[in-house]
């Protein structure tokens, strides 16, 4: 027969045993809960996430919208510079020339900067010769297609000319110059021509590197040239023309080591403009910014300025 009296102490376990599995079914329940409400809250964050991304687009949309909208209303009035390029004559050298000329010497234009006339069977020698400076010198025309007048600024080695237009066949006076250039900042009204005459180009080490080095970058063998036009209005246009001439100037004699000889006109090419770069002057746009060089040619740059450190601390 079994004994089914229980002790006192038997009740007090009984007791405690289900209060423990009442806490720990409440734990789960709770957990299950709260495992649920972390999941509304992170689809909740998701939602708001996607609401903030969508808002930011729209918002980014819109200041699009608007900023295309006042860009299409400064151009409607805005200056349109054109260029046409001549195939350039040259190259040009003289001994003691080393580089782009400074204030008081010959510019590259001067015909007395010219030390020798064009000779085809000319040869530089390495290394005596490779600092010699060659350049090529050529004409272009500028027509304002646009409704308003434009200020035109040539390089500093350049200057507006007077003569037969290559493009119409008429004749082309000099245009308004401004009154602090020097024949390279001209006024040009709606409809109007300009002539203008550049010159410019690298030494003979920089051809020849160019040579052995053909692949792009190569600024030591391209020439590169700007046009830069303002719109006279204060919250217009600033317009970069931007040219590019390759000519492979000079090249190795098989016979003679170290010899370079000047290649005929064959291997020159003509010169070729780029797309016009736009800026507009509400959105921040330098009114005093010459030029927007490409980041082959600030590369190039910093190429020689950490060769000319090296060389210094040897």
């Amino acid at each position: 027969m079994v004994d089914s009296t229980w002790a006192p102490g038997d009740w007090l376990t009984l007791t405690t045993a289900a209060g423990t599995m009442v806490l720990a079914i409440a734990a789960i329940w709770q957990g299950c809960i709260t495992r649920r409400q972390i999941k509304a809250n992170e689809q909740q964050l998701k939602i708001s996430a996607r609401q903030a991304t969508s808002g930011e687009k729209s918002a980014s949309a819109a200041v699009d919208v608007h900023r295309e909208s006042i860009r299409a209303r400064v151009d409607q009035f805005a200056p349109r510079v054109v260029a046409f390029f001549e195939k350039p004559e040259g190259p040009y050298w003289n001994t003691a020339q080393t580089g782009i000329p400074y204030a008081n010497d010959n510019r590259l234009l001067d015909r007395q900067a010219t030390e020798t006339p064009r000779n085809k069977s000319h040869e530089f020698v390495f290394p005596q010769d490779s600092g010699t400076f060659l350049w090529f010198r050529g004409r272009g025309a500028l027509i304002n297609e646009g409704e308003t007048s434009a200020r035109v600024r040539l390089e500093t080695q350049w200057r507006f000319i007077e003569g037969v237009n290559f493009i119409t066949g008429e004749f082309t006076p000099l245009p308004h110059l401004t009154d602090n250039s020097i024949n390279s900042e001209a006024i040009l009204p709606p409809g109007a021509a300009a002539l203008f005459e550049w010159a410019d180009g690298h030494t003979v080490g920089e051809w020849a590197d160019a040579y052995s080095n053909p692949e792009p970058p190569r600024p030591g063998g391209d020439i590169w040239l700007w046009i830069t036009v303002f719109d006279p209005r204060g919250v217009g246009v600033i317009d970069t023309i931007e040219a590019r001439f390759a000519p492979e100037v000079i090249s190795p004699v098989s016979s003679r080591v170290g010899h370079w000889m000047v290649n005929d006109s064959s291997h020159f090419g003509p010169v070729y403009a780029l797309p016009i770069t736009r800026e507009y002057v509400n959105e921040g746009a330098n009114t005093e910014n010459l030029k927007h060089m490409r980041q082959h040619f600030r590369a190039y740059e910093e190429k020689l300025a950490s060769e000319g450190e090296n060389e210094d601390r040897s």
